[in-house]
């Protein structure tokens, strides 16, 4: 073998041994790759489960909650409605109450819707002067047609005798009932001038479920736990 020859050759051994070592090297490079993916994998998978499992737990929270929110709502409006049926009740109560003691009960209205106008304007007086107070020629008396009826023509003359001695004769000489009669579902409105005194069952009934409506819960469920 010429000198050619020999060089060729050497040649030919050297690119083999660096195509091996090439190959061999590009061989660890694509493991070390996969080890990092696979490692990667792994991370990723593991991090998949712990975020399921902890949105699996929060699901269970949710629907707990929703449940428990459900609850809690079914029982607040049973609750409601019960109140509701107690303050109906009470409207029914009155409404039909004997002639005699529901014509007593709407004299209670109109004394004290009487004596709230007489204390509003003694404060107009002292607070502002005797020009401050609205003139009233006459205090209406508003009935519904039912009423009218049920508590008689003497109504009002049966009233200022009964009640003379606890209001003023001036006040009880400009009662009069209104020739209209409007639908009060029970009780009575009280006219001065534009002034009105709602005394009807449903406006009184919803001040008081304003002011006790905590109480009467109390008092309905005063054993119950949610």
């Amino acid at each position: 073998m010429n000198g050619v020859e020999n060089i060729t050759a050497r040649i030919l051994e050297e690119a083999e041994t660096a195509a091996l070592s090439v190959k061999e090297e590009g061989e660890r490079q694509v493991e070390d790759i996969l080890d990092t993916y696979r490692s990667r994998a792994d991370y990723l998978l593991a991090a998949a489960r712990d975020a399921a499992a902890k949105e699996e737990k929060a699901s269970v929270l949710r629907a707990q909650s929703g449940a428990s929110m459900a609850r809690r709502r079914i029982l607040l409006e049973a609750k409601s409605g019960a109140v509701s049926d107690c303050y109906e009740a009470a409207g029914e109560h009155f409404r039909s109450l004997p002639a005699g003691e529901y014509r007593s009960f709407l004299f209670s209205l109109l004394y004290h819707a009487l004596k709230q106008k007489e204390e509003n304007d003694a404060y107009l007086r002292r607070t502002y002067g005797e020009g401050e107070v609205p003139p009233c020629d006459a205090y209406t008396v508003v009935l519904s047609e039912e009423d009218r009826v049920r508590v008689g023509a003497s109504f009002l003359s049966d009233f200022a005798s009964e009640y003379a001695d606890r209001l003023p004769a001036a006040t009880l000489q400009k009662l009069c009932l209104s020739q209209k009669p409007e639908k009060t579902d029970g009780g009575l409105i009280l006219r001065c001038g534009e002034i009105e005194s709602n005394c009807t069952l449903p406006v009184l009934l919803r001040r008081e479920r304003e002011r006790g409506e905590a109480r009467v819960s109390a008092l309905l469920f005063s054993d119950a736990k949610e």
